[in-house]
């Protein structure tokens, strides 16, 4: 009897279903003429396609597949960073796939929409438009997702989203540049779909999880225990909310800023509360003094405004000193991409200070790793918002959706989840 064994993906298969060895020699011709990178064992094979500055990963496990390859032109494609979408250069042609911008909206609803079919697949006639443009005879058409683009991006593409937008007729050479048209292109025809049939769509996001990847490991459901504790409705929905809007990067910023901004308060009042004991308890401080209360109100009056409580960055490190551990912080800071990404440094420094120009790394001290990470935090909402620091009269730079700091914001995206989650736990109360 023939032994399973695990592909790249944790799936279990027969040794029978492996590329035969004739496939991949023709594989590895076709590759190695058209110099695209390639992987070859026993096993499988994996094609590395050009993304950006990037390499984009196609793992073919069986015959099937492979011989479906082999069907296509896969080596003159290269995959668009961050997007759903595959461009020839050669053939002068983008296709990325498309969707609702909801997330409770699947592909169905705008089948029905834009073909009139109550079914995910499309079959109707294609849309197309075309016209002569500063770039060449351009054809925009919506259809039903191509073979290579199923092909070449299996794993991302989702089961409900098979319509794309294809354009054809682009002179191209350049990723950056592809990526360019294909938003200024996908942008107009969206805009103008949605004011005439209310209908509002988006390029399909790569998921950094990889949809259709990596199988999730089976979840250990015996460490579960009963619920000890309880969490305010208002800070518990804001974070639900901010889990939920994972195709909105600043929008989730926000929600988690939110959850954290919920507290700001409690913690503030705790602060202040804090500050005053020990100068109350101090035995040389004198009520009768004025020199002495003057001590007192310089003291106390950062944490203050007119209203009661402090500005909203010491609201903030207020929040963080009381309820965040830094050894936390530290392990999350672990890895050297991530660790490169927050201490500024090379290709993924220039990424991060695109975003804030605050460092955070594992070596700072408890003091100055707080406080960074209220600085960086607080930039990156003034940034999303665009508003002035309430003590520095100092316009902040804007975030804008969909803009290349927008797609970069998943590590800070991370990262402030994870305080959210530690405020939320910190001002928990016992459930019964």
């Amino acid at each position: 009897m023939v032994m399973d064994e695990k592909s790249t993906y944790g799936v279990v298969k027969n040794k029978d279903e492996f590329i035969n060895e004739g496939t991949i020699t023709t594989l590895s011709s076709r590759c190695s003429t058209s110099k695209t990178e390639f992987i070859s064992n026993a096993e499988e094979f994996i094609i590395k396609l050009k993304s950006g500055r990037d390499k984009y990963e196609i793992v073919l496990e069986d015959e099937a597949t492979a011989n479906a390859f082999l069907e296509i032109e896969f080596e003159k494609y290269i995959i668009l960073k961050n997007y759903i979408a595959i461009c020839s250069y050669e053939n002068k042609m983008i296709e990325a796939c498309i969707e609702h911008v909801y997330i409770n909206h699947n592909n169905g609803f705008v089948n029905r929409k834009l073909f009139g079919e109550f079914q995910y697949t499309v079959s109707s006639e294609p849309i197309i438009l075309s016209q002569e443009s500063d770039i060449g005879h351009v054809t925009i058409e919506l259809s039903g997702v191509s073979e290579e683009l199923s092909l070449l991006m299996k794993k991302e593409i989702r089961k409900n989203s098979p319509i794309s937008i294809k354009i054809s007729g682009v002179n191209i050479n350049q990723h950056d540049k592809a990526i360019e048209i294909l938003k200024r292109v996908s942008d107009s025809l969206f805009f103008q779909i949605d004011l005439r049939f209310n209908l509002p769509l988006m390029l399909s996001k790569r998921s950094l999880m990889g949809i259709g990847g990596v199988m999730p490991q089976r979840a250990n459901v015996d460490e579960l225990k009963f619920p000890k504790m309880k969490y305010n409705n208002d800070a518990i929905s804001l974070y639900w909310y901010a889990r939920s809007a994972t195709k909105m990067p600043l929008l989730q910023y926000l929600a988690f800023y939110q959850a954290i901004e919920f507290y700001f308060p409690l913690y503030t009042e705790l602060d202040a509360k804090n500050m005053l004991k020990k100068i109350l308890k101090n035995p040389t401080f004198d009520e009768n003094k004025d020199e002495d209360l003057t001590k007192l109100i310089t003291m106390i009056r950062p944490r203050l405004n007119g209203r009661g409580f402090a500005n909203e960055r010491t609201q903030l490190l207020s929040t963080l000193r009381e309820c965040v551990n830094p050894d936390e912080v530290r392990s999350f800071l672990k890895g050297t991409r991530k660790s490169d990404f927050f201490s500024l440094k090379n290709e993924q420094g220039k990424l991060s200070k695109q975003i804030s120009s605050v460092p955070l790394t594992q070596n700072q001290d408890d003091d100055e790793l707080i406080n960074n990470l209220k600085e960086r935090i607080y930039d990156i909402r003034c940034k999303i918002v665009h508003t002035k620091a309430n003590d520095v009269d100092q316009n902040f730079e804007m975030i804008l959706p969909f803009s290349k700091e927008a797609e970069h914001l998943t590590y800070d995206i991370d990262l402030i989840k994870l305080v959210a989650q530690q405020v939320i736990m910190a001002s928990g109360s016992p459930m019964f």
